[in-house]
């Protein structure tokens, strides 16, 4: 019986060791540089400038946006032209520069759009 169990003491302690909260990237929002950061355990972090051209995806987004009409993390601007300036956004359907999927709980980033 100890023989048996032994395996499987050990098998559980690797799977349990394995799956750490470290492997999961740490998301962020930089207000200060206008950048949303992905940090990937062995990885150079990704930053998105969130200015430029969006595309509305529905699977594998860069980032999860929830709007709202108060309390956000950042206001948008919307254009009809690409812009370098922080929460200008122009939507486009291809050749975009980051992508989001707009979600109404757990977003990684709050928006409000500018009137």
């Amino acid at each position: 019986m100890k023989k048996l169990l032994l395996p499987f003491v050990l098998l559980s302690s690797f799977v349990i060791t394995s799956f750490t909260s470290s492997d999961v990237p740490k998301r962020y929002f930089d207000k200060e540089r206008c950048v949303f950061v992905i940090e990937r355990p062995y990885e150079k972090p990704r930053e998105i400038n969130l200015y430029g051209r969006v595309r509305v995806v529905e699977n594998l987004p860069d980032i999860e946006v929830k709007v709202v009409s108060s309390g956000e993390d950042l206001v948008i601007k919307t254009t009809s032209y690409s812009s370098m300036q922080c929460g200008y956004w122009h939507f486009v359907e291809s050749g975009e520069d980051f992508t989001i999927k707009l979600v109404d709980a757990l977003p990684d980033l709050s928006i409000r759009f500018y009137d």
